[in-house]
Formats: C-alpha cells, sequence, structure tokens
C-alpha cells in the first residue's frame, strides 16, 4: 500500500495535495498511510481511481457517500 501512497505523491507533487484530491484532512490521510492494508475498501478504491486517471464524477460520487 505504501508504493500506492508513494506514487500518488509523485503524481500530485506533496501528501498535502493527495489528502486534498482524496477530499479527506491531512490527519485523517496521515492514518490512512499509518494502517496499511487495512484501510476502508471505499478510500482503497478513491486511491486506485487517482492513480489510474482522475475520474471527477466516480470520486464526487465516493465522498458524497461516505458523508
Amino acid at each position: 500500500m505504501n508504493e500506492q501512497f508513494e506514487a500518488l505523491k509523485n503524481k500530485y507533487g506533496c501528501h498535502l495535495q493527495v489528502a486534498a484530491a482524496l477530499g479527506v484532512t491531512r490527519r485523517t490521510y496521515y492514518n490512512y498511510r499509518n494502517a496499511g492494508d487495512k484501510l476502508p475498501k471505499r478510500v482503497m478504491l478513491a486511491i486506485s481511481l487517482l492513480l489510474a486517471d482522475d475520474d471527477q464524477e466516480s470520486l464526487t460520487a465516493i465522498r458524497e457517500s461516505s458523508s
């Protein structure tokens, strides 16, 4: 999982930008990074979408369903 977070960091420039792209706070993002493979499925899905392509409609739907 750490490889995916590093790939996102390389894509967005810094971990803070990745947190913003995921729609979470900095603290929540660091908790996700420390959770390893114990992440919720919706977070894993959002990460895979960010790595694959910036599908904003799918990401918005994930964020709205988690609220």
